[in-house]
């Protein structure tokens, strides 16, 4: 057992390094591409696909490590933890991100440092150094907390652009071992605290997207983490403060505040209530007389930015509507406006399916008996997750990274972790498919792969649960 995991472990770091080289090739390449248009990038294919493949085989090993890896570990201080895990960190760290938004969110930042709020102008209306490296051109739809840590990171770019998106992923990087500490320390009672720590620190999805890529997600996921201390520790204000300082920095977690306020309507904790309830409107009051004047400003961290589908199940329908209607033969205008209105009532169906479930959720935590703190993160998992896989038109492989905390602290759930997993590895079919000259139908089969299993699994619920009670 032990050979098998230092050759899975050899394996990991000689892929891991590969993927590293690759990536700064990658890097040098999309640079010199923008900043010298008249170059071709069509030879680079090829390296993002061996790109995807060398991700796609370290998340295999990870799965094959994890299977492997359920003894009791010697480690237990989180140093020691941290050791084992560094090599892997800081190879996630030194690589070059393939994500663009790396770019958008320093430019983000030099408008702010510029006295240009990036709420109400776009990011097209600012020229930086940065601009020949976007790919969108909104407003930011990131909080403010996030714009903070852009500012910080854009004042470098001064030296040069590479060394401010170091000092991002610095941040990220750090987040990444806060993160991993906090889920040690929360499972200080667990018999399995060492291995599901460094699990929690090795995952390659979290590894790639949080630290390697740099997306915010990191940080959302230390919000979830510090919710989860504070509300099995019945510290209630303090974890409401975490979800809302999760929403200054990415949307996401204010689906999480109306499951925590029904939770302590339940509690009774009227106090608790109160003080939440100034705190929020105190924070809503603040912003509206500073970086969010007008409703313009709001909607744009409540707006996606993009009204495109991508690796969704959106973009499956959108396909299949829009293949049937050249079949028919109709014209281009035509299949174009059938298309978008089918897509358009779809988005409205599957929204209005999430609010119905959304509003039984809510329905469960207050009447449903024995209802507990775990009840409540299962829930914000669930419904977080439903609303990726159903919902969400625009879906990208990061969003689901920050699902793996409950994964890590609520490893006993099993089928919310078969599921969860399932979604993750599923979503890394992305950068195994997409590449700059990808056939069209290739983005639809990211999308089929992404959802698909997952909804399988979701379907097959009964027979799985029952399989994993009865092995």
């Amino acid at each position: 057992m032990k050979k098998n995991k230092k050759t899975l472990l050899a394996f990991a770091l000689i892929i891991s390094l590969i993927l590293c080289a690759e990536l700064f090739i990658n890097g040098s390449a999309y640079l010199n591409a923008k900043f010298n248009p008249g170059e071709n990038r069509t030879s680079f294919d090829s390296l993002y696909i061996r790109i995807g493949v060398e991700y796609l085989l370290l998340n295999i090993i990870y799965l094959v490590w994890l299977v492997q890896n359920k003894r009791r570990s010697q480690y237990s201080n989180f140093l020691n933890i941290l050791k084992v895990s560094s090599i892997f960190i800081l190879i996630a760290f030194i690589s070059y991100p393939i994500s663009t938004d790396i770019y958008l969110y320093l430019h983000y930042g030099l408008m702010d440092l510029n006295g240009i709020n990036p709420f109400v102008n776009t990011a097209a209306s600012f020229n930086s150094q940065l601009s020949p490296l976007l790919a969108w051109f909104q407003t930011s739809t990131y909080g403010p907390a996030s714009q903070l840590l852009f500012a910080i990171s854009a004042y470098f770019t001064s030296v040069s652009i590479n060394f401010g998106v170091y000092i991002f992923k610095l941040f990220c990087m750090i987040g990444h071992i806060v993160n991993g500490y906090l889920i040690w320390r929360q499972l200080k009672s667990s018999q399995h605290q060492t291995n599901l720590t460094i699990a929690y620190l090795l995952n390659p999805l979290i590894l790639f997207e949080q630290v390697t890529n740099a997306h915010l997600d990191v940080f959302i996921c230390t919000s979830l983490i510090l919710l989860i201390i504070c509300i099995e520790q019945r510290r209630y204000v303090l974890s409401v403060s975490a979800t809302l300082v999760g929403f200054l920095t990415k949307t996401i977690p204010i689906i999480w505040l109306p499951l925590l306020f029904m939770f302590l309507v339940r509690q009774k904790q009227w106090k608790s209530l109160t003080i939440v309830t100034i705190l929020f409107l105190a924070i809503v009051c603040t912003l509206s007389i500073t970086v969010f004047p007008t409703s313009k400003a709001w909607m744009s961290i409540l707006n996606s930015g993009v009204e495109l589908t991508a690796g969704s199940l959106h973009n499956i329908v959108a396909s299949i509507v829009k293949n049937i209607e050249q079949l028919l033969q109709n014209s281009t205008n035509n299949s174009y406006r059938i298309t978008k209105i089918t897509t358009s009532g779809f988005k409205i169906l599957t929204y209005l399916v999430f609010v119905i479930y959304y509003v039984c959720t809510l329905f469960k935590i207050y009447f449903r008996q024995r209802y507990s703190t775990t009840n409540l993160i299962l829930d914000i998992g669930w419904t977080t997750l439903v609303l990726f896989l159903f919902a969400t038109p625009w879906y990208q492989p990061w969003y689901c990274s920050i699902l793996l905390p409950i994964v890590a602290l609520y490893a006993s759930s099993s089928f919310f972790v078969l599921t969860t997993l399932t979604f993750c590895i599923s979503s890394t079919s992305y950068y195994l498919l997409i590449y700059p000259n990808a056939p069209g139908p290739f983005f639809v089969l990211v999308s089929i792969i992404t959802v698909l299993p997952t909804i399988l699994v979701l379907l097959l619920r009964t027979k799985l649960l029952q399989a994993i009670a009865h092995p």
